[in-house]
């Protein structure tokens, strides 16, 4: 199978795992990447199209979200040229709404994946054709085994917690709650992390490459969404956190049950103070903040893996390159 994949690479944040998994599962002789964003071509619909007609793929996937890069038009032109093609695109987010854009990508998609559940049906009624979930997944070469010898120009404390601060998401108070908490605790705790006002204190911001060596520093990694009450919706920081080896402390959104189990892999809080509790109980014990830490970790490197994410939805493309032979 031929892909032509098209990442969402911004601000230093490539999508090295996927990339890197479509090509350990197709080949790399199958799999030609279209950096449609960081190129800056004055048109990138026109480029995709001289793609599509030169490589020939069987699959197209976009990760496009509100880009405006590629008009829906232009995919639609683009597929009446190249008919036996079968493109998908994935939303790695959470959505307040869906455009009229997004929801006409939607339509003229043959899949629509998306990393929750609780807004499957949002996306339903866009009238897509296919909507599925797929989360998020870690990438081994920057959440499992980054580059050594990484000098960090803070002091990490026993308690971390990596979350930048956008209060026009619903799940932004609560996270405020949460850094509050621990804030006055009493704690060793540090937060790390963009938008925050200077009465928090931030010790730093980062990017998705720093957090390992953040985290590897750490005891006890906190996490809370910016978004806490959408069916197994959680952020990939949750993955990378579990992927450090160090025991997570994470919001329990619905759902997560369904991937990690409370108690053993991570623990799972729904209000501040349990939080800070759950902390102070890792910190009293060490064996089994290891314990928790390392099943975690084996979960995350078990299953949620970006190549595991590709595998999942194989059978998926397989039929529908089936179905359009």
């Amino acid at each position: 199978m031929k892909l032509l994949y098209l990442p969402l690479n911004v601000a230093g944040d490539f999508q090295d795992g996927t990339t890197q998994a479509f090509v350990q599962e197709l080949g790399a002789e199958n799999v030609v990447v279209f950096d449609y964003l960081t190129r800056m071509l004055p048109d990138s619909s026109l480029e995709l199209g001289r793609l599509v007609a030169q490589y020939a793929p069987d699959w197209v996937h976009m990760q496009l979200q509100e880009t405006g890069k590629i008009l829906p038009s232009s995919i639609e032109s683009i597929r009446k040229g190249s008919p036996r093609v079968v493109w998908t695109h994935w939303m790695g987010d959470w959505r307040e709404g869906i455009s009229p854009k997004l929801a006409e990508i939607c339509r003229i998609t043959d899949a629509t994946f998306i990393s929750n559940e609780g807004q499957i049906p949002m996306y339903e009624q866009t009238g897509a054709p296919l909507v599925r979930y797929w989360q998020n997944a870690v990438t081994e070469s920057i959440d499992v085994s980054p580059p050594q010898f990484v000098r960090l120009a803070f002091r990490v404390p026993e308690v971390v917690l990596c979350a930048n601060l956008n209060m026009r998401f619903p799940g932004a108070q609560e996270r405020v709650d949460v850094v509050k908490a621990f804030m006055a605790s009493g704690l060793d705790f540090g937060l790390v992390g963009a938008g925050w006002p200077a009465e928090f204190r931030p010790i730093a911001r980062t990017g998705p490459r720093m957090q390992r060596h953040i985290y590897e520093k750490a005891r006890v990694v906190v996490g809370v969404n910016h978004v806490n009450d959408c069916e197994r919706y959680y952020s990939e920081r949750q993955l990378a956190a579990m992927a450090s080896g160090k025991p997570h402390v994470c919001w329990g959104v619905p759902g997560l049950e369904k991937d990690f189990e409370d108690e053993s892999e991570c623990l799972f809080y729904t209000t501040p103070e349990k939080a800070v509790e759950l902390t102070r109980e890792l910190l009293a014990n060490p064996g089994w903040a290891d314990s928790i830490g390392k099943a975690g970790q084996e979960k995350v490197l078990d299953f949620h893996l970006w190549p595991h994410r590709v595998r999942e939805i194989m059978p998926i493309i397989e039929e529908l390159v089936r179905d359009k032979q």
